[in-house]
């Protein structure tokens, strides 16, 4: 991604929209912006032993946007469920009629965040520079899920 990214017109484009959940797509592709900035200057040279604050910071902007689409997709599907739809996964199908499935949602991302963890740590070098990975299959999948159900259930 080239040139510089205007991040009060952004906010600008969160705060001005007038629905809910076109508010949150905008806030989740902010965050997705933001995380691709922020993991992309990361530097993990093979001499150093631990990990450098760039990746850190690259790791928790990840973690907190693998949330937010968590979130995302649990707004989507609970609005994919008020316009008749039916949830397709067995584990979150007892949970579809409560809030609880805020809650469900939110420990999926805690799989890939272990393991980007985990590989963060590494001492494999090739393990270390893919740390990012896992993360960011699970924020497309998850949001692509998200985007899924608002389009079935307009």
């Amino acid at each position: 991604m080239s040139g510089r990214v205007d991040f009060g017109k952004l906010r600008h484009v969160v705060l001005s929209a007038k629905q809910p959940m076109k508010r949150s797509i905008a806030a989740t592709f902010t965050c997705l912006l933001l995380a691709s900035r922020l993991a992309s200057a990361q530097d993990l040279s093979p001499s150093t032993e631990k990990p450098d604050r760039y990746a850190w910071g690259g790791w928790i902007s990840l973690m907190l946007t693998n949330h937010a689409v968590a979130a995302f997709d649990a707004a989507s599907t609970r609005r994919s469920i008020m316009a008749g739809n039916h949830e397709e996964n067995p584990l979150d199908q007892p949970f579809v009629h409560s809030n609880s499935l805020y809650v469900i949602t939110q420990l999926g991302p805690l799989i890939p965040d272990t393991l980007a963890l985990l590989m963060l740590r590494s001492e494999r070098k090739w393990l270390r520079q893919l740390w990012w990975l896992p993360q960011m299959a699970n924020i497309f999948f998850t949001g692509w899920n998200g985007i899924h159900n608002i389009r079935i259930s307009q």
